[in-house]
């Protein structure tokens, strides 16, 4: 569990969150091992109808589950523009403009999901069948940079010293390791590792015992409230405000759990 606390004798806007990087399939093995899987396969003679056995790759193939309703749309930019959407709603810029650049053997080729939503996380969904659908700016940087509002009160952790609601689950079928976050924030933060490095010219950063991070290597699931909350209450329950004042406390808490099946 973490806390963050907070005091001002001026009004000033508070807003904490970590920057926590998660791959439960392991630090180093980012997402280029999916590519090189699907590759062989294909010098194998494989192709997308009959795709490599689940559990190959590593961040995209995370099951992942955010107990949210809404999310921010956002702009250009990455920040919300103070519109508050269903997750069901299917956006107008589903589809990326221009998807030349992916590799015809790319992994988002095996059982994408049709149709719908790809901010419709509220059951369990392989990254893999979402992931290439989002984007904020540039298509080569395409993922998840955005918040969604948490549905408060459907799950708590009832061993946490304040009462924090569940917020999101992510699992790696291969390991078997599975993450659950709890929080008394409204929002989560849920980003894909976008602008991590995307090879080639942009290399990869060294990262623990050598291992290279890179595009899409791992995600952030970081709770807070709304981003660009000064400028827009999208997001907030009545009272709540990003503006901490003299005489008030800050107080954000977040519960990380780990957990494992043994097979």
């Amino acid at each position: 569990m973490i806390t963050y606390k907070a005091t001002s004798d001026r009004a000033t806007p508070v807003n904490m969150c970590n920057h926590l990087y998660w791959n439960l399939g392991g630090h180093d093995t980012g997402v280029y091992r999916a590519v090189l899987v699907v590759v062989l396969f294909h010098q194998m003679g494989g192709s997308e109808e009959s795709c490599p056995p689940k559990g190959r790759t590593s961040l995209k193939e995370h099951l992942v589950t955010v107990n949210a309703d809404h999310y921010l749309p956002v702009n250009s930019e990455g920040l919300p523009t103070g519109v508050v959407e269903h997750v069901s709603e299917k956006p107008q810029d589903l589809e990326i403009p221009n998807s030349a650049w992916l590799p015809t053997f790319s992994p988002f080729l095996c059982d994408n999901k049709v149709g719908g939503s790809p901010y419709d996380l509220r059951t369990p969904t392989i990254l893999d069948h979402v992931i290439a659908k989002v984007f904020v700016s540039a298509p080569e940087r395409y993922g998840f940079d955005h918040n969604f509002v948490v549905a408060r009160g459907r799950k708590r952790d009832p061993g946490a010293r304040r009462p924090v609601n569940f917020v999101a689950r992510a699992e790696n079928p291969l390991t078997s390791v599975a993450l659950e976050v709890f929080t008394d924030q409204p929002g989560l933060q849920l980003y894909t590792g976008n602008f991590l490095p995307l090879g080639g010219a942009d290399p990869p950063l060294r990262g623990k015992s050598g291992a290279d991070y890179a595009f899409h290597g791992a995600v952030c699931l970081e709770t807070q409230l709304p981003p660009n909350a000064i400028n827009h209450v999208a997001g907030f329950a009545a009272g709540e405000s990003v503006v901490l004042r003299p005489g008030e406390e800050y107080v954000h808490n977040v519960v990380y759990k780990l957990s494992t099946k043994h097979k």
